[in-house]
């Protein structure tokens, strides 16, 4: 791998890397417009707490209430039961520890995480790349609903046939569900009372706040018991409880914001399709897209302190997330300053 052409290693795994692209590139993290992940750049605002809870070990009853808020938002059957944690990362990382080693399928190119995770817990591994091509003897399958990067939707009819099939072997489906707060329509989540379909749901991609650090498992009880058990106490910190609760609360604003997401993912598509890129999908928090030209836009990006996610095995295609109004115009102006001889 040419670092020059694809970018080091620690760029490559994640987007957000603003500490990457200052100390490679310059400037301070105030000079980027920063696109490179799918996070909401309308953050909610978050509410002033009583300094105690800043001084206090996170409390029962404030868990208590962030699981009944999630439940509501997220539509969650009472058989079922929800499992908090530091960030659904902490949830990837924990889930494949607590099966024997087995043969997991992850479908599609996908956020890299999942198969890292189950990897190094000692598991073989399958990579077909559609629900249809995984095979008969395959123990846990682990999709991305929406998926990440190219926003691909599997229907939920699809999902429940996979399940039943996998269920019969005593087998897991796992559907991350990071992106799926902007169009619920094939959401599992008011399924996961089902045994072996686990439900992950990511709280800072929606509501604009990752650094809180707060992801849900929503599945059957049992499991939910185990995970609880492996985590430990105290896997959510006392301000996020808060803030998570607070946010899940709040209809209003969830249903707004999906309205204002879509209107500016759809600009973003015209602003590329009018630069002669190939939108290949989208969320209402990103939007991939593919041009011959790709890694020299992304070098010339990087030069103006403009940072899109780029991927090793796709040089073509590069991921944009969204900005407020005026970095979408930045962008826009860069597209066309670009494009001209």
């Amino acid at each position: 791998m040419n670092d020059d052409m694809m970018g080091s290693v620690s760029e490559g795994l994640h987007g957000g890397n603003l500490s990457w692209a200052c100390e490679t590139h310059g400037g301070l993290p105030s000079d980027w417009l920063d696109i490179s992940t799918g996070i909401n750049p309308y953050s909610y605002a978050v509410p002033t707490f009583d300094p105690q809870l800043y001084q206090l070990l996170p409390q029962a009853h404030a868990e208590q209430r962030l699981v009944r808020a999630a439940r509501i938002a997220y539509a969650c059957p009472i058989e079922a039961d929800v499992a908090l944690a530091n960030g659904t990362q902490a949830l990837i990382q924990w889930l494949p520890q607590l099966r024997a080693r087995c043969r997991v399928a992850i479908v599609g190119f996908t956020y890299s995480e999942h198969a890292a995770a189950w990897a190094r817990a000692g598991h073989s591994m399958d990579a077909p790349s559609s629900i249809g091509d995984v095979e008969s003897d395959i123990d846990v399958v682990v999709l991305t609903n929406p998926n990440n990067p190219d926003g691909h939707r599997v229907t939920r009819d699809a999902l429940l046939e996979l399940h039943a099939k996998l269920h019969e072997r005593g087998g897991w489906l796992v559907v991350d569900e990071a992106f799926a707060d902007c169009d619920e329509s094939e959401s599992m989540a008011a399924y996961s009372h089902l045994p072996g379909l686990i439900v992950l749901r990511s709280f800072g991609k929606f509501y604009g706040l990752a650094g809180v650090r707060l992801g849900v498992a929503l599945c059957e009880s049992e499991l939910v018991v185990r995970l609880r058990a492996a985590m430990g106490p105290w896997t959510v910190s006392g301000p996020a409880l808060a803030i998570g609760a607070a946010a899940l609360e709040d209809r209003v604003w969830r249903e707004t914001m999906r309205d204002q997401l879509a209107a500016t993912s759809k600009s973003l598509v015209e602003t590329l399709n009018s630069a002669g890129w190939d939108v290949l999908g989208s969320t209402g928090l990103f939007v991939l897209a593919r041009h011959q030209q790709a890694q020299a836009y992304w070098n010339r990006m990087v030069q103006e302190r403009i940072l899109v996610r780029r991927f090793v095995e796709q040089p073509q295609w590069l991921r944009f997330g969204l900005a407020k109004e005026e970095g979408m115009q930045r962008l826009a102006r860069f597209m066309a300053r670009f494009m001209a001889p």
